[in-house]
């Protein structure tokens, strides 16, 4: 059986009022093209959540391609979790 510390609880605490927060984080503004736009998206997730690694895929509004933008270095495993699904 596992037990949960407080520690623990205190840690998905802080992590649950961030994802909270993000919600409140602005829209870019229309006039930014769409990599510039993504780019401003994942510098808000990385530097206040101090996160490794972002990844911000953007639809453009004109319908015509999606930006991919990351910031930062991703595990070497992150490919294989994300084909496994966790």
């Amino acid at each position: 059986m596992t037990t949960v510390s407080e520690a623990d609880v205190f840690r998905l605490r802080v992590v649950l009022r961030d994802l909270v927060a993000l919600s409140a984080v602005p829209r870019a503004p229309a006039r930014k093209e769409p990599p510039d736009s993504a780019a401003g998206r994942a510098d808000v997730l990385t530097l206040p959540l101090d996160l490794d690694f972002v990844f911000v895929p953007l639809c453009d509004p004109n319908g015509c391609t999606t930006v991919e933008i990351s910031s930062g270095k991703p595990w070497s495993s992150l490919g294989a979790i994300l084909v496994q699904g966790g």
